[in-house]
């Protein structure tokens, strides 16, 4: 859990400056975009304080773009694969995205990516109803600002990542009912009347009341010796493959290894932990931490990774245009509202004709 602690700060100060920009955009897309002096000012002075979003324009038009030309999965036979099974598990993942509602997913993430700069989805599993069988599901993460990956990571995937953490806040109450009264935060009433171990953790959100939960995976990183052996059988016939050399019998003779290399074995997991303690543990199947991102426009600024949404130089332009369009709002209501007065014109006699 200390570890966990550090690798939380230490990802938090990484990313605080990228996020805080990030938080803004997507606050700035929603219509929130006078600053708030200004605006109070301008309020309190009975002043017009208009938006005309534009914005909103430009960041549909990549959306509706991306829906339009809907990103897939496609598979390759190479290596000895036949089409036949390419085919067939191509249907398996056209499968897995439609009983998943894959697109909201997809959907959700490109909107959070264009806004903020940042987007993501995962891979899950469920239990199909009444059986003890797994299928796998394609889901969307509400909150981009949830995730926060290991900063050492560099692929643009962040699959090089050795860990990641996605967090939501719930109450007291909640803990209670989801893990039970012999946590312990329960078993020291949520540390209220002694000293906090994890205040990032325990005792957060508005009122100071929530707890932080955090899914944490890891890869765990084993050093294991593969081995090419060929091995004689009793009938004559010899036995070619490959396996690691823990897997071997202790019998087996050395000299039917035909080489040998070091190998890097990666396993996946899965914690659930609260800040102070491990409140339940899975190992993932794959060697992949399942969750996928989607960064806005990359860029080393004074040594530092920073990603940029699709509005985050468009928004000076943007104030500039709810100023002017609040300050023709004010000139014209401040015109004259008297109506035009104006002498009237004389009555037009008929005339009167004569024939002769």
């Amino acid at each position: 859990m200390r570890l966990a602690r550090e690798r939380f700060k230490y990802a938090m100060a990484v990313d605080r400056e990228d996020r805080e920009e990030a938080v803004e955009d997507v606050a700035f897309a929603a219509g929130d975009q006078w600053n708030k002096e200004a605006k109070d000012q301008r309020i309190a002075a009975e002043r017009p304080v208009l938006t005309e979003n534009r914005l909103q324009t430009f960041t549909a038009q990549v959306v509706n773009d991306g829906r339009q030309s809907k990103p897939a999965i496609r598979l390759t036979p190479l290596d000895g694969g036949t089409k036949e099974t390419a085919e067939m598990l191509q249907g398996r993942i056209r499968h897995i995205e439609y009983e998943s509602d894959a697109d909201i997913a997809y959907d959700t993430s490109r909107e959070q990516q264009v806004t903020s700069g940042r987007g993501f989805y995962r891979v899950s599993t469920r239990y199909k109803k009444g059986s003890f069988d797994q299928e796998l599901r394609i889901e969307r993460i509400e909150n981009q600002f949830s995730v926060l990956f290991d900063p050492n990571a560099r692929e643009y995937d962040r699959a090089d990542a050795d860990w990641c953490f996605v967090l939501t806040t719930i109450s007291a109450d909640e803990h209670r009912r989801r893990f039970g009264n012999k946590t312990d935060l329960c078993r020291n009433s949520f540390y209220t009347d002694q000293e906090n171990p994890a205040p990032d953790w325990i005792g957060v959100g508005k009122d100071g009341g929530g707890v932080q939960i955090a899914e944490y995976w890891i890869r765990e990183h084993e050093t294991r010796t593969l081995c090419r052996i060929r091995h004689e059988l009793s009938r004559g016939m010899n036995v070619e493959g490959i396996a690691y050399r823990d897997e071997l019998p202790k019998d087996f003779p050395d000299e039917a290894i035909l080489e040998t290399r070091e190998e890097d074995c990666v396993t996946v997991c899965q914690y659930i932990i609260d800040g102070v303690e491990i409140l339940d543990e899975t190992e993932w199947l794959g060697s992949y931490i399942p969750i996928v991102p989607l960064w806005g426009r990359e860029m080393i600024v004074d040594g530092k990774r920073r990603t940029l949404s699709l509005i985050r130089f468009a928004k000076d332009p943007q104030r500039l245009l709810n100023l002017y369009v609040s300050n023709m709002a004010e000139q014209v209501g401040q015109m004259p509202k008297t109506p035009y007065i104006a002498a009237s014109a004389p009555p037009v006699r008929p005339c009167s004709t004569r024939t002769g």
